[in-house]
């Protein structure tokens, strides 16, 4: 122990001043961006109340579970994994901010992972330090860092999985294939689509003309076998409907429609995108102007000596293209970008290194980079605004303030609440809330007085009039077509008349008293031409 506080010591020694100072005021402000989102910006809507309802029944239900998350594509699941790593932090404490507390510590220690592979590939502690702070700064880090969702275990496991791939390249050993066979399990088990990129296994093994051994092969095997064991199983109890909707899926695509040129555009279009939200901050004309200078001199310094590190980059970097050749909800989606995120901070850290080779420079531009990524970062969290996801705004502040205008205002006396969702007509979010932090505050739940929750997550009491005082929550709208809401409110207007509306962020809030016989309003124009005029 003493020698490897010694060994630390000397290194951090070893380090220019200036770079130590950068280091430790990049870190702090990281941390700082982290502490924000955490306790002010935590984003929970549908997908994180399923997912804390599904972690909370592992825990108090003994109900154990084979199926994760639900893709896009329709019989096709992601990898339970995740909802029994998130047992974890709601078993130690039972609130999505500690989850979010949780996870952002272990993204903070796969970035340590990162830095350790950058090391490991260059032996220059200034790329690693810089590569280091253009990961935790980056705004796609720092909203990860309040959004709670599966993808998350992929961006925990990549860059721990990217470390052991290179150990093998380096040393082929039977420990090294299999650890890299657990972190691709867990890699796909945050999101199934990953599982695309174990095509730059051969490709790695053919370019760097590494010679595997049959045990080297079935520790890989095993290690990723057992980590994937949960897609058999659940694939065997439900008689394949992963496999039949994969094959239904790939054979009902139209591919014809992929021309080389609208390949290339989407291909270019994603990468604009991605480093834009990762290491460069500016706007996609600059992004893409940097992008042709980043391509080519990368492409140049593969023939130089740092060839084969920059190799296993620029391969896993250029993946990215893969995805384009499939019309999933992955190809266009943000979190697509967790699997290359440490490829592309590792590249663009060595290309500054090497490119700016006067000191002054260097920092400037730098410093520079890092200024508009904290930037980008404020810049969303002020707006609430989650890049992952359609729906904004739909933050923990927010709706814990609903839930106790709604228990204050009602005097802790019974109350009814009617919700307008996204996905609509689903109370999964308000169910949570309300069993799990206004059950906690106020001893007792509300009435759920909208459409039946039959077969959805949750326990609210269901009774249309129960009380006279009820509650019409509106969540922020985006992805719901207008009409609806305005449906939803025509018909709370049948039975109830408003007293008071107040807006929490994003959120309206009506409270209104349920009125006995009262007359049929006049429908809304918007209403008046609409099947849904008449609508149950």
């Amino acid at each position: 122990m003493k020698r490897t506080v010694t060994a630390i010591t000397n290194s951090w020694r070893s380090i220019p001043m200036l770079l130590q100072l950068l280091l430790i005021a990049g870190f702090a402000c990281a941390i700082f961006i982290t502490a924000q989102g955490i306790i002010y910006h935590v984003f929970f809507s549908y997908d994180q109340a399923r997912d804390a309802f599904e972690a909370n029944s592992i825990l108090h239900d003994d109900h154990l579970k084979i199926l994760g998350p639900s893709t896009d594509i329709p019989g096709v699941f992601h990898g339970v994994l995740w909802y029994y790593a998130l047992a974890v932090p709601y078993m130690l404490y039972n609130q999505p901010e500690f989850a979010a507390l949780f996870f952002s510590i272990l993204l903070y220690v796969s970035a340590g992972v990162l830095a350790l592979l950058t090391q490991r590939l260059f032996s220059q502690t200034k790329i690693t330090i810089v590569a280091f702070l253009l990961y935790i700064l980056s705004p796609l880090f720092q909203m990860s860092t309040h959004w709670l969702s599966n993808p998350i275990l992929s961006l925990l496991a990549v860059p721990v999985l990217l470390f052991f791939l290179w150990d093998f390249l380096e040393k082929p050993r039977a420990l090294s294939a299999l650890l890299s066979g657990v972190l691709f399990g867990i890699f796909i088990q945050g999101e199934f689509a990953f599982a695309l990129l174990l095509i730059c296994l051969p490709l790695f093994l053919f370019i760097f003309k590494t010679h595997i051994t049959i045990k080297q092969c079935a520790a890989f095997l095993i290690g990723l076998l057992l980590l994937l064991s949960s897609f058999f199983i659940a694939e065997i109890k439900f008689h394949f409907q992963g496999i039949k909707g994969a094959v239904s899926f790939l054979y009902n695509t139209d591919h014809g429609h992929v021309t080389l040129q609208l390949l290339l555009e989407n291909f270019l279009k994603r990468s604009t995108d991605f480093f834009t939200t990762t290491t460069f901050a500016f706007s996609s004309t600059i992004v893409l102007f940097l992008l042709g200078i980043f391509t080519c001199a990368l492409i140049r310094k593969m023939k130089g000596e740092d060839k084969k590190p920059l190799l296993f980059v620029g391969i896993w970097l250029g993946s990215l293209l893969l995805f384009q050749f499939f019309s999933s909800g992955i190809s266009t989606s943000y979190f697509l970008f967790y699997a290359f995120f440490p490829s592309g901070v590792i590249a663009t850290a060595y290309l500054l290194i090497t490119f700016l080779k006067n000191k002054f420079i260097f920092f400037l531009g730098i410093i520079f980079l890092f200024f508009c990524q904290i930037q980008l970062s404020q810049t969303y969290l002020t707006n609430n605004f989650v890049i992952f996801t359609v729906q904004q705004g739909a933050t923990l502040p927010e709706e814990k303030a609903i839930v106790n205008y709604t228990y204050q205002k009602a005097y802790n006396k019974p109350f009814s609440i009617i919700t307008m969702t996204n996905p609509l007509y689903i109370n999964t979010t308000w169910a949570y809330l309300y069993q799990h932090y206004g059950m906690t505050q106020y001893g007792y739940l509300p009435y759920f007085a909208g459409r039946g929750q039959t077969g959805q997550l949750g326990n609210l009491p269901e009774k249309t009039f129960a009380t006279d005082i009820r509650f019409l929550i509106f969540e922020p709208n985006e992805g719901i077509p207008y009409i609806y809401p305005i449906k939803i409110a025509y018909d709370e207007d049948k039975v109830s008349d408003i007293i008071e509306e107040k807006h929490f962020g994003d959120y309206i809030v009506q409270m209104r008293r349920f009125h006995k016989n009262k007359p049929i309003p006049t429908p809304p124009a918007m209403l008046l031409n609409s099947p849904l005029l008449h609508e149950d």
